[in-house]
């Protein structure tokens, strides 16, 4: 017998679990796990990424810095999956209903998204 429930092929996560990961602070456990899932064939929901950076950004926990310290420390393929994910929700972000998306969170994210869309910066 053939078990045709392809649901959940690829998935590392449930969406539950991916909701609880994209709820908190913007941290290297969120970086890995859409990297992830970008790489294992699942397209990111951009949407609740896009409003998670948002919510950071309020928080003030949105940095460059900590951006640079995970690009130095990820795989090539990492690097790769959050290049791609930059350049899919760079050009259109703050054009969708994001809670909190003022013109400072909007630019506030893109600042932050700058980092992962060329090689990493590494600080002197």
């Amino acid at each position: 017998m053939t078990n045709k429930n392809l649901d959940r092929l690829f998935l590392e996560l449930s969406e539950a679990d991916m909701a609880n990961t994209s709820g908190g602070a913007v941290s290297a456990t969120f970086l890995n796990r859409w990297a992830a899932r970008s790489q294992n064939g699942n397209l990111p929901n951009f949407n609740r990424i896009s409003q998670r950076l948002v919510n950071e950004f309020h928080r003030g926990g949105l940095t460059s810095a900590s951006a640079i310290t995970w690009l130095l420390g990820a795989s090539a393929n990492d690097k790769a999956a959050w290049e791609f994910i930059t350049s899919a929700i760079s050009p259109s972000f703050g054009s969708g209903p994001i809670a909190g998306a003022t013109p400072a969170a909007v630019a506030g994210v893109r600042n932050y998204l700058t980092v992962f869309a060329g090689p990493p910066v590494i600080p002197l």
